[in-house]
């Protein structure tokens, strides 16, 4: 993975008082990447959360750009990086 990548999962900054780019999210999008970080495709985050598939997209999209990815394997990693993902959690918890 380029280097630029992993500047971009620990903060929007350089400064200790900056937050980590997934404080951008709503609510429903850190859920969301939650879930892709815990290695569900987009039917199951869709079917668990009782979504269209669409919708799911649309809200990986929306990730995408506000933590300035590229694709989804960068969103599995950041939020492998950032331990923001727990394979073991309930799909139906709320996600802070």
């Amino acid at each position: 993975m380029p280097f630029d990548v992993f500047q971009k999962f620990e903060t929007t900054g350089g400064g200790s008082n900056e937050k980590p780019l997934h404080e951008k999210l709503s609510d429903r999008e850190f859920q969301i990447l939650c879930l892709f970080g815990e290695g569900k495709t987009t039917r199951q985050i869709a079917a668990a959360l009782s979504l269209s598939t669409p919708t799911v997209s649309t809200y990986r999209a929306r990730i995408l750009n506000k933590l300035e990815m590229k694709s989804t394997a960068e969103l599995v990693s950041y939020a492998i990086q950032n331990k923001i993902s727990n394979p073991r959690r309930d799909l139906h918890q709320q996600p802070r």
